[in-house]
């Protein structure tokens, strides 16, 4: 579903409403009292001091902050207001799925709001948060997490019936390595296939199941750290308890090195050398 395109002032307020509330507040009023001098400019005096061009000038410069005194606050307080709303919707989205006894609680909300539930969760468990959207019901990056200097890419999707299958798991990966991610979360509202399980233990992506992010909102001591654990660079993904490759996914193979500065240190390397020259520190 194509997004409409949004105009200059839509967009403005957009990027107010990104922040908290009460940042749009603060810049309601800054904005107002920064054009305040604008406002009473004397022309008459610039005029003589600097010419006609410099009145002109000042004259356009007089008219801007003359309508931007009403119009910049406004824009800002509605993008605080459109904050406030959001932040109060989470909040009770959040409150609502807890007070479920199962996951069946996360196919109540529409698909927006199960995006905005997701957020909301990540946020409460100290990320910080951009909601993007994906464009629709079945789109594609849905929101961007980022903890500790790295950032995350995730997926929602809010299926009340099937399993989510390797091949939107496989797109999620794709996107990953486009954007220099640091790894990748599918949340789903349900299940995962056993081919979408076996593709994600061989990449970055993290699989959210219903069960796992219900108990996540809850907040019960049945959530362990292993439920949250993103994938983190640097760390070599196994199966099985094979190290795998980060450039083709196979597994790999101890080293030791022969020549160069590293002469006698371990690495692993790729078990498909020399058609693929991954490698990860013996300590990965």
């Amino acid at each position: 579903m194509a997004r409409r395109k949004e105009n200059s002032f839509e967009a403005f307020i957009l990027i107010i409403a990104y922040f908290p509330w009460w940042v749009g507040v603060i810049l309601a009023l800054a904005s107002y009292l920064l054009l305040q001098p604008y406002v009473h400019l004397d022309i008459q005096q610039a005029s003589a001091e600097a010419g006609v061009a410099h009145s002109i000038s000042a004259q356009m410069i007089k008219t801007f902050a003359t309508l931007g005194q009403y119009v910049l606050p406004l824009l800002c307080l509605i993008g605080a207001g459109i904050a406030f709303f959001k932040r109060k919707k989470r909040e009770h989205l959040l409150e609502k799925s807890a007070s479920g006894e199962s996951a069946s609680v996360l196919n109540e909300p529409s698909w927006q709001d199960f995006e905005l539930l997701v957020g909301e969760a990540f946020r409460r468990q100290g990320f910080s948060v951009y909601e993007q959207g994906g464009g629709g019901a079945d789109g594609g990056v849905d929101l961007t997490i980022s903890k500790d200097g790295k950032r995350y890419l995730v997926q929602c999707k809010q299926w009340k019936t099937q399993q989510v299958g390797v091949k939107p798991v496989r797109e999620l990966a794709g996107l990953v390595a486009t954007h220099a991610a640091a790894g990748g979360v599918f949340v789903s509202s349900g299940g995962y296939t056993e081919e979408a399980k076996a593709f994600a233990a061989k990449a970055r992506i993290k699989l959210l199941g219903g069960n796992e992010l219900h108990r996540m909102i809850k907040g019960i001591s049945g959530v362990t750290s292993r439920d949250m654990t993103l994938p983190a660079e640097g760390v070599a993904p196994t199966i099985e308890g094979k190290v795998l490759c980060p450039s083709c996914g196979s597994t790999m193979v101890k080293r030791v090195a022969k020549t160069g500065a590293y002469t006698g240190q371990s690495f692993w390397g790729c078990s498909q050398f020399p058609r693929c020259h991954g490698v990860r520190s013996g300590s990965g």
